[in-house]
């Protein structure tokens, strides 16, 4: 039996296939040999993008064929694939390499917005994704004070609308073998708050994505040694500006835009001269794979004076978490071994934290003058087992001065980082790529070169008025939650006791959630 390579963990699998299949993709794009350009014969793209991990990878497949781009996708190592039918990433469920459904699931996952499911429609791997049946819909998210009675308690059933995506979300884990990925359906209905999807798992679906593409070059293990943008070089040999990319093996590509989703040490941010604002938290993030006693399809997040810990549903009876900590309660959870650490992780989510006697008797005299009676405090399903790590990774804010010069851009984490706790790190980046896709497309259409600056600064405007938002929003979240004084402790579970009644509020939220917006950009769509 021949075999190619599956990775959906640290390391690569080795999958069994028929012979046939194996050598129609041996022959094909999916080969994963690295081409280089030689140097005396430089190549023009009209974009390349730097950096094939989610963003970068899905602002290339997002990219409508119709434009007839040249796009290079570029990437420093290996990317992940995952074949799941001949020649195509189809909603058929078969070949399903066997393998994927009993590998342990990656420690790090995604919580993605139906949003951005609707971009990964688009890029044409929803459904492969799907027929994994590794992706997991959450219906029901609980998030709580740990000191303090307050609670918000979100389900999908109360925000269901209509809404126009480029096919049916929740019901397409049931879709039929012949669903297209390409056909717009009419307007569905979104009947899950999100998913969880494995980050892994979706870059190796957006990678083999592009490499069925015709119009779409990707190179793996290339290493870029020097970027010039339009200007900071003296070729003038092209019709249009183009940045100037030297790889080091001494070949040389030139891009009309050059795109940097290079991740949070951007090189193409830091060659561009761009400078980044942001700051530590001296917090560390926790994540594990843990094993439960059944299944769920709810989203767990409780604040504690020390960070929130988040639990996530995956597939099957796995959830992750996502405990937010400082590095030396880090650096203890990551000694325990595998029972204490899940004992340390029960007790995080269901003891009391109020054992300051003031919080009690001020949290006591706010509910005499509230309507709303204390909510039960959630409970997750028994932990069993812990299947991955823990490993950690500090945490912290940043955000670059400029996503844009003339012929170059920035998305994802090398524009923006942003605390865990909301869960939209990928999806703001997802949301980059989606715009700046659109940018190219309104660029080609009106006869301009993908690297005007004119319309890259309106998507500049539109992502940096988002993004800002979104970090200022969930760095004030993160400093409410942290602060231990008495009046104020009791006043926020007052306030989120008060959300939690107030149905048309809280449905502002819950949807604000599921399209990767702030609470008060979903007004209009509740009118």
């Amino acid at each position: 039996m021949s075999t190619t390579r599956t990775l959906l963990g640290s390391a690569f699998h080795r999958v069994a296939f028929c012979p046939p299949l194996y050598h129609r993709f041996s022959n094909s794009k999916f080969s994963t040999s690295t081409t280089s350009t030689s140097p005396s014969t430089p190549t023009v793209y009209d974009v390349c993008v730097i950096g094939g991990g989610g963003a970068g990878a899905a602002l290339a497949c997002a990219l409508p064929k119709s434009l007839s781009l040249r796009t290079l996708l570029l990437d420093g190592a290996t990317l992940p694939t995952l074949i799941l039918s001949e020649g195509t990433l189809s909603p058929s469920p078969s070949p399903v390499p066997a393998a994927v459904s009993v590998l342990k699931p990656s420690p790090r996952v995604l919580a993605i917005s139906p949003a951005t499911v609707s971009l990964l429609q688009k890029c044409g791997v929803w459904y492969a994704l799907l027929a994994t049946g590794r992706v997991r819909a959450y219906k029901h998210m609980r998030v709580w004070d740990a000191s303090g009675s307050g609670m918000l308690a979100f389900d999908s059933d109360e925000t269901s609308q209509r809404n126009r995506t480029s096919s049916s979300t929740s019901s397409s884990i049931e879709a039929s073998s012949t669903t297209s990925e390409t056909t717009t359906s009419e307007s569905s209905r979104v009947d899950a708050l999100g998913y969880v999807v494995e980050n892994l798992l979706i870059n190796a679906a957006l990678a083999d994505s592009a490499r069925l593409r015709d119009d779409i070059e990707v190179r793996e293990n290339v290493h870029v040694s020097s970027v010039q943008l339009p200007g900071q070089h003296s070729d003038s040999s092209h019709a249009l500006p183009c940045s100037k990319v030297t790889l080091h093996d001494g070949s040389v590509i030139y891009a009309r835009l050059l795109v940097g989703a290079d991740g949070a040490n951007s090189f193409v941010r830091s060659a561009a001269g761009i400078e980044t604002i942001g700051w530590a938290y001296n917090q560390s993030a926790v994540v594990a794979t843990l094993r439960m006693s059944k299944e769920h399809e709810t989203a767990f997040q409780r604040f504690l004076p020390t960070g929130p810990i988040a639990l996530l549903p995956s597939f099957g009876e796995y959830s992750s978490l996502v405990w937010s900590t400082n590095p030396a309660h880090a650096a203890q959870l990551g000694k325990l071994a595998p029972d204490d650490f899940l004992h340390e992780v029960e007790t995080a989510f269901t003891s009391s934290s109020i054992s300051f006697s003031p919080i009690k008797e001020l949290e006591k005299q706010f509910s005499r003058f509230s309507p709303f009676p204390p909510s039960p405090q959630p409970i997750p399903p028994p932990f069993v087992a812990l299947e991955a790590g823990p490993f950690s990774f500090p945490l912290k804010l940043n955000h670059a001065t400029s996503y844009v010069q003339d012929g170059m851009a920035l998305i994802g984490d090398a524009a923006h980082q942003i605390h865990p706790l909301a869960g939209q790190g990928a999806n703001l980046g997802f949301q980059d790529a989606e715009l700046l896709a659109s940018t190219i497309e309104r660029a080609v259409a009106t006869g301009h070169s993908p690297g005007n600056l004119t319309l890259l600064r309106e998507y500049e405007r539109e992502r940096k008025l988002a993004n800002l938002a979104a970090l200022a929003t969930v760095d004030t979240i993160k400093y409410t939650f942290e602060s231990q004084f008495g009046p104020f402790v009791a006043a926020r579970n007052a306030a989120l006791s008060f959300v939690n009644a107030a149905s048309p509020l809280k449905r502002l939220f819950a949807r604000a959630a599921q399209h990767g917006t702030l609470p008060w950009q979903s007004i209009s769509s509740m009118l």
